[in-house]
């Protein structure tokens, strides 16, 4: 993969789909919308993408919190199953959350507007 930092917007949001388009397919989720995010600035992952947090949205109605990072023994991209924090602890930044506490929230109402849930 290239080192290069994909400084063009499109490009980088290109990538950032198929990346997370693959990862979720592995765990059986075909629609999604990610409805918060936050680019992590701290390192640069291979490929030129920056490291992702937030949530998405499924086609049926599950909400999960994710942590885009890169697996250096599995040479992969991962949604953040398995990271090791600070003190050597393995933990993880995957997993399912309670959709309710986004109900006021625009930016899930409109993830849930694209994908058919209202």
């Amino acid at each position: 993969m290239s080192e290069d930092i994909l400084l063009d917007p499109a490009a980088q949001a290109g990538k950032l789909k198929q990346i997370f388009d693959r990862l979720l397919a592995e765990k059986g989720i075909g629609r999604y919308e990610i409805f918060t995010g936050d680019e992590e600035a701290s390192e640069i992952l291979p490929g030129g993408i920056y490291p992702q947090s937030g949530s998405l949205l499924t086609g049926d109605g599950r909400v999960f919190h994710f942590w885009l990072s890169w697996d250096k023994l599995k040479h992969d991209y991962t949604l953040g199953e398995d990271e090791i924090d600070p003190g050597g602890n393995l933990v993880s930044f995957w997993g399912q959350e309670d959709s309710s506490q986004w109900d006021q929230s625009p930016s899930f109402q409109e993830a849930k507007r694209k994908l058919g849930l209202e």
